[in-house]
């Protein structure tokens, strides 16, 4: 399986507090195109671009930590909804691709 290597940098925009650090930078690998997910999830759900590249990534990120830390308790309570929460929203792209003609995350 190919490993997709991202950047991710969180800048803030407005003026900065004194001994704030300036800027949050990461690197993480995930099997996901997410450029590809994001733009997918911008065709099939009628959010503000912005705010769908949020939920895609933030939901990716989350659930690749909760995957690799599946067996800590602190994620046992939310697996069962997360799960079904991403049913339900691959469903809803997979609904609105399949009439436009656009390929499923």
């Amino acid at each position: 399986m190919k490993a997709n290597h991202y950047q991710i940098s969180i800048q803030p925009l407005d003026e900065q507090s004194e001994g704030a650090p300036p800027a949050l930078q990461f690197e993480f690998v995930n099997h996901d195109d997410l450029l590809h997910i994001v733009e997918l999830l911008q065709a099939g759900l009628s959010y503000a671009p912005a705010s769908t590249a949020a939920l895609a990534i933030g939901v990716k990120l989350f659930s690749a930590v909760m995957l690799a830390n599946r067996y800590d308790p602190l994620f046992a309570d939310i697996d069962p909804a997360m799960r079904a929460f991403i049913r339900k929203l691959k469903q809803r792209v997979s609904a609105v691709s399949l009439t436009s003609g656009a390929t499923q995350p």
